[in-house]
């Protein structure tokens, strides 16, 4: 399944993991996330879905093939993805000669944000030599952008005689997709209502159908509207007021994510507009451009800005960064768009919140390098 940023895949990537599971034919899981340490690349790929495919009641007759090459290759998790896949993988899986045939099915979300583009070619020619089980056969179920390294892997896979059903969201029927969105929002909406005891009607259907229209196609729209509402930090008729604004114009990411940005300058003076997105830009720069996520504490250290001061632009962001009220925890992006509207080049000259990444880099490199100075010391203990 493809589709463009926002569309919704991942979304109804965990909907079909749960309802394979409640089925009983899920045999495991792994959605990558780009700039997540141990979900931007495949090194976990296979050694996740051995030990799911182990502990499934469905799958474990594999679970002597896995845990024997666990004995036999204590480092596999180290080795390249060829030795993990034939050894934790498809040997378990071929030595199954017994029982029923079943089919059992592997979920895998956001290829694309595999860090290393030949890892994904590797991945899906490797998964096609699983069709030699009769015993136990494993389908997979794929969600990812159109990216050319992506594409042209399913090329060369359907040019050497394997199948596969593709499925594209950006041609399905928006009538469908604009249906779905309206009942995202209608059960949202409700438990806005009730939670920050609003009226029953709010915010009226037209303003509803508004909303509806500015998400097609874009599932992610609906979810960042829905959590702005719900952000304690903000009146929802301002909210709504400031999304309107953006009905009938800009791209659709623009109308997804700049009503956040404004509502963080509305009533500010110019000057301490101009103060505000410095502060902001050095937190959200931060925290896109890192390789992995970090907490707020850590935040603080790298940005130069009071822990103070790095909540208080995080409590205002909660529509758009999943902000654990543990400060050691790692504050993490709810979705790849933020980042991609952030630092799309073409939005440099309109956006003030405009970050950019080299730029950033940059920054991050001298803060890193002033840290390491002021803090490590010679060790000039004698070795035993």
């Amino acid at each position: 399944m493809r589709g463009k940023a926002g569309t919704g895949k991942s979304t109804i990537s965990r909907t079909i993991a749960s309802f394979l599971s409640k089925k009983g034919v899920l045999g495991g899981s792994f959605f990558f996330k780009r700039n997540e340490a141990e979900r931007g690349n495949a090194k976990r790929l296979f050694p996740t879905l051995a030990k799911q495919l182990a502990n499934s009641h469905v799958t474990s007759r594999m679970k002597a093939g896995i845990l024997k090459a666990l004995r036999d290759i204590p480092d596999i998790s180290e080795k390249n993805l060829g030795d993990q896949f034939e050894n934790l993988i498809l040997q378990p899986l071929l030595a199954i000669y017994d029982g029923a045939a079943v089919t059992v099915i592997i979920v895998i979300d956001a290829l694309d944000e595999c860090d290393q583009a030949k890892d994904i070619q590797t991945i899906l020619n490797l998964f096609s030599q699983v069709k030699g089980s009769s015993a136990l056969q494993l389908r997979l179920f794929l969600t990812s952008r159109a990216e050319q390294p992506i594409v042209t892997a399913f090329k060369a896979i359907k040019a050497n005689g394997h199948e596969y059903r593709e499925l594209a969201l950006d041609e399905e029927d928006q009538t469908d997709v604009r249906d779905d969105i309206a009942l995202f929002f209608e059960q949202k909406l409700e438990l806005i209502r009730e939670q920050r005891d609003l009226s029953p009607n709010w915010p009226g259907d037209e303003k509803v159908q508004a909303l509806v229209r500015m998400s097609v196609p874009l599932f992610v729209f609906a979810a960042t509207v829905c959590r702005m509402f719900d952000d304690q930090q903000w009146f929802p008729d301002g909210t709504l007021e400031e999304i309107l604004t953006h009905q009938y114009g800009n791209t659709e990411l623009a109308r997804t994510y700049l009503p956040v940005f404004e509502q963080l300058l509305r009533n500010q003076t110019e000057s301490k507009q101009a103060k505000l997105i410095r502060e902001y830009c050095t937190v959200i720069g931060t925290i896109i451009t890192l390789e992995a996520p970090l907490p707020a504490t850590s935040l603080s250290i790298l940005t130069g800005l009071s822990n103070e001061v790095v909540k208080i632009k995080l409590s205002s962001l909660h529509s758009v960064l999943s902000v654990p009220d543990d400060d050691e925890e790692p504050v993490r992006l709810f979705h790849q768009s933020f980042p991609d509207f952030l630092t799309d080049p073409s939005g440099s000259a309109r956006r003030p919140f405009w970050v950019d990444k080299k730029q950033m880099h940059r920054e991050l490199k001298a803060t890193c390098m002033d840290i390491m100075r002021s803090n490590l010391r010679k060790n000039t203990e004698l070795s035993p």
